[in-house]
């Protein structure tokens, strides 16, 4: 397995060390230390949270000045941060030892969360729109159902990127704050 785009490990503290990242931190831990989920579902926040920022400079460079483009980062931004929820909401599910099966709509998952961990209105409203724009994880992530031959969106949207990743922040860490070791 090891080449130039993966190894499993090193030959102690060399120079290599900086050209590599390690892909899971908690692979490192001791097994009461890991919590996958949640370490994962974290990582996809603090990504949602640079494209954020990347996402901001490119489509607004100035005060006053709006950008569009066709490869713009809004459309991965969306769908990290509903991934973000996704992966929380099944984080405390877990936890709870409650089955989910193979459901990717947030709304369905949000049902299923224990009456002590429903989320505020802004949470839910957030997870309302998200299921709007994609409700099965699939419309963020492709142009066109295959099988319905049709574009997942077909007319403009606009989103509000500030309020977006700031209720996506404040729900991850509402539903993570029970089951969080950090």
């Amino acid at each position: 397995m090891n080449n130039k785009f993966i190894k499993k490990n090193f030959n102690g503290l060399t120079k290599e060390v900086h050209e590599w990242e390690l892909v899971k931190l908690s692979t490192v831990f001791k097994p009461e230390y890991k919590q996958g989920n949640v370490e994962i579902t974290r990582s996809y926040l603090n990504a949602a949270k640079k494209l954020y920022l990347a996402l901001k400079l490119e489509s607004h460079p100035e005060p006053g000045m709006t950008t569009l483009k066709t490869d713009q980062l809004t459309m991965p931004f969306l769908y990290l941060c509903r991934h973000t929820i996704e992966l929380a909401i099944k984080a405390v599910l877990d936890n709870n030892k409650i089955t989910y099966g193979n459901i990717h709509n947030l709304n369905t998952l949000f049902l299923k969360l224990p009456i002590s961990t429903k989320p505020n209105d802004d949470h839910k409203l957030l997870i309302e729109v998200l299921d709007l724009v994609d409700d099965k994880g699939m419309w963020l992530r492709y142009d066109k159902d295959l099988k319905l031959k049709k574009e997942y969106i077909e007319k403009p949207l606009f989103i509000n990127s500030n309020e977006i990743i700031k209720t996506t922040e404040d729900l991850t860490n509402f539903l993570l704050i029970n089951i969080d070791n950090h």
